[in-house]
């Protein structure tokens, strides 16, 4: 089977050429198959089965499972190995490997490996695989465990959190609608400078929890908001909302609009990341 384009193989065919120009894929299928990629880069995956997979010229993106071949793996291709979560990095990878002759074999579990033709264990480097959980990639920029809560209001504070609006005045707290809503912490002094009276951050256990309620309020504001971000970023794309913003059932008026803050947890910290 030749194909111009990105193409998977249908049942009961066991050959799969690309003849196009362009960066297509080319996918097998349940059988062992022999799957061909073309002068561009491409994504080549053998399906199920025990495989021979050829990426021609180009930076290919190989995928693999059974006991798959690769015929060509030159620097700038890549084994994408997100489907085998104890390769968490390179080291544990390499330590998978073994010298057969002029190839390399690298044990993927009990029963699955794939087989890089005329390589030899020495020549793989890192960039050379896409892990599951690539950790050692990543550099730490930003953390908080969350002890303690600080906001950094401009005055000389290294503190990492900063209120999101800008003052002065409620025009810097107006949102699509004509809708005001008020960020406030326990500093505040407010829009007409006068004390707010308001805390909404507490800390327990390691979780910053920020609340929030209707209030009666003078003029023309209409509700509360809080709302915080983050002037550093951290690399890392796992996030999971361990942070809280409650409504406080008491009161009347608007609900306010309820933000989340997230933080990245570690395996041994419970702050975030």
């Amino acid at each position: 089977m030749q194909s111009h384009w990105t193409y998977t193989l249908p049942e009961d065919v066991e050959n799969l050429t690309l003849v196009g120009k362009g960066p297509n894929s080319a996918m097998g299928n349940d059988l062992n198959t022999i799957v061909i990629g073309n002068a561009n880069k491409n994504v080549v995956d053998g399906g199920a089965g025990n495989d021979e997979l050829s990426g021609g010229g180009g930076n290919d993106t190989f995928f693999v499972s059974g006991k798959d071949t690769i015929k060509d793996f030159f620097a700038g291709d890549q084994v994408n190995l997100q489907d085998f979560s104890s390769f968490t990095n390179f080291a544990k990878v390499k330590a998978a490997m073994s010298q057969v002759g002029s190839d390399t074999l690298l044990k993927l579990s009990a029963s699955e490996s794939v087989l890089f033709e005329d390589m030899s264990v020495s020549q793989f480097s890192s960039d050379m695989f896409v892990l599951g959980n690539p950790v050692d990639n990543y550099d730490l920029v930003f953390a908080d465990d969350f002890d303690t809560f600080t906001l950094n209001l401009g005055t000389g504070s290294t503190d990492s959190w900063h209120p999101l609006y800008p003052r002065p005045g409620l025009s810097g707290h107006t949102t699509i609608g004509r809708s005001v809503q008020y960020f406030t912490y326990a500093e505040d002094e407010g829009t007409a400078g006068e004390p707010v009276g308001i805390d909404p951050f507490s800390l327990k256990n390691g979780i910053l929890t920020i609340t929030t309620r209707p209030c009666r309020a003078r003029g023309p504001v209409e509700g509360l908001r809080l709302r915080l971000h983050v002037r550093q970023y951290h690399q890392h794309r796992q996030l999971s909302p361990d942070l809280r913003l409650l409504r406080d059932p008491r009161g009347s008026g608007p609900l306010w609009r309820q933000h989340l803050l997230h933080r990245q947890r570690r395996n041994d910290s419970p702050g975030v990341r």
